[in-house]
């Protein structure tokens, strides 16, 4: 999967002839991610399969911000205070 988004994110950056994300891009990275994790945990490989879960929050994110345009996200401050 890593190796497709790969490719897949390489042939529309040369159509576009600029660095070009797309959704699939994200897409493919959480489904790898996910099975990662899911393979270490089978693996009882634990510390690795936090670090895909974590990635996979990042992919989720990542995505979850394409799809959203500007005005219908979260305010930073609002993001900040739901953390601490």
């Amino acid at each position: 999967l890593y190796a497709l988004r790969f490719f897949l994110q390489w042939i529309n950056s040369e159509k576009a002839h600029q660095s070009h994300f797309s959704p699939s891009f994200w897409s493919i990275s959480l489904y790898g991610s996910l099975s990662m994790a899911f393979h270490s945990f089978i693996q009882v490989q634990y510390p690795i399969c936090l670090i895909q879960s974590c990635n996979a929050m990042l992919y989720w994110r990542n995505l979850t911000l394409m799809r959203y345009s500007k005005q219908n996200l979260m305010p930073l401050s609002k993001v900040y205070a739901l953390l601490a």
